[in-house]
């Protein structure tokens, strides 16, 4: 016996099929009575079911390190990675970085941001997320800048080749700081109600030689048009074997409110090692 998949009679009829003595077939459904002996004839395809779906992995983890002596004393190290579980219609992913220098054994970085999104698929391409992403910069004087945002996104590429996903949608999003800034009406503090955007894309170039990933997201601030930040993530992977391979990118950070007397911008140029599975 087994399970299959028959059209008959203008129906799909799903359950264990057992033949008779007269070379017919008797399908037993998952519940109600067996039907009628079903002759060959009657019978346009004969199938097993589709397999039902299980939640897929997919891991990514880079890490850079550098060190230099002599005229020049710095320590360098950054961890990156990535965790995405999929089970359709659903998409978890989780992502984190990681940012540490030292500059004549002092502290000269440490900076980390995370972030959890779900994506829920209505569509074959439309979907509705939710995101929560947290960071924290000692030298930008931030303890926290986290936000909550969820609306609708649009998947216009999924494929082992190229992806390309955008979404958008309200957000809020809090801001604390070491101390009081002038910049911030002396407070230590800011909340507000944003536009949330992000994207994300990838695509393999010359039989998967090379692969180019970008990815941004930012927040605008609805009542203070001065009040918006980005981040931007560029670059390129190498693959060298076994799941391992090369990347260099590029980071910019762009906050349009900082703190008191501090930079808009940041930028870091990075190489790292990688693994996939």
């Amino acid at each position: 016996m087994r399970k299959v998949v028959i059209p008959f009679a203008e129906k799909i009829l799903k359950g264990k099929v057992v033949s008779t003595d007269e070379g017919s077939l008797v399908l037993h459904p998952e519940s109600g009575p067996a039907t009628p002996p079903i002759t060959m004839a009657q019978i346009k395809t004969l199938g097993r079911p589709k397999p039902p779906d299980i939640w897929k992995l997919d891991f990514m983890v880079n890490v850079g390190a550098s060190k230099e002596t002599g005229n020049t004393e710095t320590e360098k190290y950054n961890l990156d990675g990535q965790i995405t579980l999929s089970k359709s219609p659903h998409v978890i992913r989780l992502y984190g970085e990681y940012y540490k220098e030292y500059s004549k054994e002092k502290l000269s970085k440490d900076k980390g941001l995370g972030s959890l999104t779900y994506e829920r698929f209505i569509t074959k391409k439309w979907y509705l997320f939710g995101n929560t992403t947290e960071s924290m910069d000692k030298f930008q004087d931030l303890n926290l800048q986290a936000n909550v945002a969820a609306g609708p996104g649009y998947q216009f590429w999924k494929s082992e080749m190229r992806n390309l996903s955008v979404r958008l949608g309200p957000a809020y999003a809090v801001e604390r700081y070491t101390k009081a800034m002038k910049n911030f009406d002396n407070e230590d503090h800011k909340d507000y109600v944003a536009a949330y955007w992000a994207m994300d894309f990838d695509m393999w170039f010359f039989d998967r030689f090379i692969q180019l990933f970008y990815h941004n997201d930012g927040l605008f601030d609805l009542k203070d048009s001065t009040n918006w930040l980005f981040r931007t993530r560029t670059g390129l992977r190498v693959p060298i074997a076994f799941g391992f391979f090369a990347a260099l990118q590029y980071n910019y950070d762009f906050n349009n409110s900082p703190a008191d007397n501090k930079k808009k911008n940041d930028q870091m140029y990075l190489f790292k090692l990688g693994w996939h599975w």
